[in-house]
C-alpha cells in the first residue's frame, strides 16, 4: 500500500497584504499636523491620524498636545462637527415627548430600561434624557431595582 504524503495548505498571504504603519520621526509627523493647520476645510484629528496610519488620534495627541488641541479647535470652528451641536438643530424629540414616555414607563409593572427608552425615541444612549429628567431616571431605575428584587425573591422560594 503507497504511503499518503499529507497535503498542508498554502501559506497564507495575509501578512503582504495587511497595512503596516510607516516609521515616522515625530518631526515628520508634527510637520504633517502643521500642513493640516492650514487646509481648507480643517481635517480632523481622526483624518490625519488615518493619514498617518494612526489607528487613533492618542499618537497626535504624544507628539504635540498644544498642535493637536489647536487642530481640534479649527475642525470645531469649521461647522462640521457634529450637526446637533449647531444653532437652531432640529431637535430629535421634544422634551414634552421625552416626559410622557419617561412617565408612561413608570407606571408600567416593569418599567423598560432607559437605554431602550432612548434608543426609542432616536437617541443614542440615555445620556441626554438623564440630564433632562434626573428625577424621572431616577424613580425608574428604583422601580427597576424593585422588581427584580421581588422577582429574586420569588425565584429563591421555589
Amino acid at each position: 500500500m503507497p504511503r499518503r504524503v499529507p497535503q498542508h495548505p498554502q501559506p497564507s498571504l495575509a501578512w503582504k497584504t495587511c497595512r503596516v504603519p510607516l516609521a515616522r520621526s515625530r518631526e515628520q509627523v508634527r510637520a504633517a499636523m502643521r500642513e493640516a493647520l492650514h487646509e481648507q476645510p480643517p481635517p480632523s484629528l481622526s483624518e490625519i491620524a488615518r493619514r498617518l496610519d494612526y489607528k487613533g488620534v492618542e499618537g497626535l495627541r504624544d507628539v504635540d498636545k498644544a498642535l493637536s488641541k489647536q487642530l481640534a479647535a479649527n475642525y470645531r470652528k469649521s461647522g462640521r462637527t457634529h450637526w446637533w451641536r449647531k444653532a437652531g438643530a432640529a431637535r430629535i424629540c421634544e422634551p414634552a415627548d421625552i416626559r410622557a414616555m419617561l412617565e408612561q414607563s413608570l407606571s408600567e409593572k416593569n418599567p423598560r430600561l432607559l437605554y431602550q427608552l432612548a434608543v426609542n425615541l432616536g437617541y443614542l444612549n440615555e445620556g441626554f434624557i438623564q440630564h433632562r429628567f434626573p428625577e424621572l431616571c431616577s424613580a425608574i431605575r428604583q422601580k427597576i431595582r424593585m422588581y427584580r428584587l421581588a422577582r429574586w425573591s420569588a425565584c429563591a422560594r421555589c
